[in-house]
């Protein structure tokens, strides 16, 4: 983990290229989100998002070449410029964006204010840029009321807690962001490595995972740890399925991230309420295949980890050609088996499994697209006509081969 101690001596630290990596997939996932969310429709001529940095630091950073690296409060505010001036070179649109940056040390919350006034943002701080001195949980709720107040029914905003360890966000507080926030979205790091390797004594790590608001048994945990020889993946399975599952969220991605310097993993965290969002954060994995990755097998699955049901304990996944190859591989094989016995939508059938899997919407279409093609599965019309070309709708209903299609939307019928 980066050392914040310069932020206070008006210093900026050395950020570490993994790093650098996870701000690149924020700024492109805002990117992407305005695209589709704000330009999708060319009747929108405005949008308005909140952007939450729950632990904000002092925004400036070093590379190894000396040179300048943006933190994310800066990073976010200066992506909002960019994708408001690439939009205007189409036609006029507003983006109407609000930051809140939330940073518990009073020092390094005025080297913030200082680098955001030195980049030229003096007069948004208090209008546009609110910078709040304390923990983020004691915020929190303010923050949603703030949004709440916000003149849209929307409400779009984005969260990044990029807590420095695994005890500061506490599944609680996402639940209460969803809960009030519909479309909320959040980006969350967590330190699963660091974690695991302190669950040791119970007493101890049942502090830990209360502490989180995490509701898994210490003694289980380390009795996991103990007998298995693979415990680090079936532990890492058991936490994330258990934080996704109480956070609230509907969607979730995990990546991990190893750092290098402590040969640790860490998780990048996307949680959401809709399956657009979760498959715009994948798709982007695909297209930088950078620092991050998986663990486990392709196709769907292949966070559901079990020892007892698999001997190799899985490789790393990369989002490589390969890796994309292998995926869809694994589809063909897969995708038979699930297909409920009165059939289902494409669009449902996806939406279904998409958490278990890092199969984009497309990467799932084509499989479904050649599976039928040689007449592995049958498709359907909404009106209930039998298919014959490749090209297959959200709306179509995927069938087993010689099964009876029902229409499930209209089951009276």
């Amino acid at each position: 983990m980066l050392k914040y101690d310069a932020w206070e001596d008006e210093k900026l630290p050395v950020i570490e290229v993994h790093s650098q990596k996870k701000h690149e997939v924020i700024r492109e996932y805002l990117k992407d989100y305005i695209r589709i969310v704000g330009t999708r429709s060319h009747h929108r001529n405005s949008l308005n998002l909140t952007l939450i940095d729950g632990f904000a630091g002092g925004g400036l950073y070093t590379k190894d070449d000396g040179s300048i690296h943006l933190g994310s409060p800066l990073l976010l505010i200066k992506t909002i410029e960019e994708m408001q001036f690439e939009i205007n070179q189409e036609r006029l649109f507003n983006l109407n964006a609000n930051f809140i940056f939330i940073e518990k040390n009073k020092k390094i919350l005025e080297f913030l204010r200082k680098n955001i006034i030195n980049q030229g943002y003096k007069n948004k701080i208090d209008n546009q840029i609110y910078l709040l001195d304390g923990e983020f949980e004691t915020h929190n709720h303010d923050v949603i009321d703030f949004i709440l107040k916000r003149p849209d029914r929307a409400h779009r905003c984005i969260f990044l807690l990029d807590q420095y360890g695994y005890k500061e966000v506490r599944i609680k507080q996402l639940r209460k962001i969803f809960a009030s926030l519909p479309k909320a979205e959040v980006i969350l790091t967590f330190a699963v490595d660091w974690m695991l390797d302190n669950l040791s004594d119970s007493n101890i790590s049942d502090s830990i995972l209360k502490g989180f608001d995490l509701d898994l048994n210490a003694s289980d945990l380390i009795r996991t740890k103990k007998m298995h020889k693979s415990w680090r993946m079936h532990l890492q399975s058991d936490v994330y399925k258990r934080i996704a599952s109480d956070s609230g969220a509907s969607y979730w991605t995990n990546f991990f991230i190893k750092s290098p310097k402590d040969n640790k993993s860490y998780w990048l965290l996307h949680l959401s309420m809709h399956p657009e969002a979760r498959n715009a954060m994948l798709e982007l994995h695909w297209k930088l295949r950078n620092h991050f990755h998986h663990e486990g097998s392709a196709g769907f699955f292949m966070l559901g980890y079990d020892p007892k049901k698999v001997s190799d304990p899985g490789q790393s996944f990369i989002f490589s050609p390969r890796d994309r190859d292998l995926t869809h591989n694994a589809l063909l094989k897969q995708i038979p088996t699930i297909i409920p016995i009165d059939g289902i939508s494409l669009k449902n059938l996806y939406i279904n499994y998409c958490n278990e899997s890092t199969a984009t919407y497309d990467i799932f279409k084509g499989s479904i697209q050649e599976l039928h093609k040689f007449k592995e599965i049958e498709v359907f019309t909404p009106s209930s006509r039998k298919k014959r070309g490749n090209t297959i709708s959200d709306d179509d209903s995927i069938c087993r081969m010689h099964q009876l299609i029902i229409d499930y939307r209209n089951p009276k019928k």
